[in-house]
């Protein structure tokens, strides 16, 4: 695999841009979600602003509760992050 043309602050980004996506799409509040993988809402809410990475264990809980398949839910990442790489490369 190819190493990913964008930067680690674009990936936990998309992370971030996703993971909210999704829950917006379940319907469910930073807390319900959060309960639901026995989280903290604030350590969620960290995530979802692209400040801090998931860990793989707790993002595949997320991501079940979300009703995701990991694969494709990787590929929104990494489209997201490649979006915001193009973007900051236009900048200059």
């Amino acid at each position: 695999m190819p190493i990913p043309p964008y930067t680690a602050g674009q990936y936990l980004r998309a992370v971030g841009y996703v993971l909210r996506r999704l829950r917006y799409q379940a319907d469910a509040s930073q807390e319900e979600a959060a309960a639901a993988v026995e989280m903290d809402r604030a350590h969620l809410a960290k995530w979802e602003a692209g400040r801090h990475e998931p860990g793989i264990y707790r993002l595949t809980r997320l991501l079940g509760y979300y009703g995701c398949d990991p694969g494709d839910c990787y590929a929104r990442i990494d489209a997201r992050a490649r979006m915001y790489q193009r973007h900051a490369a236009r900048r200059g």
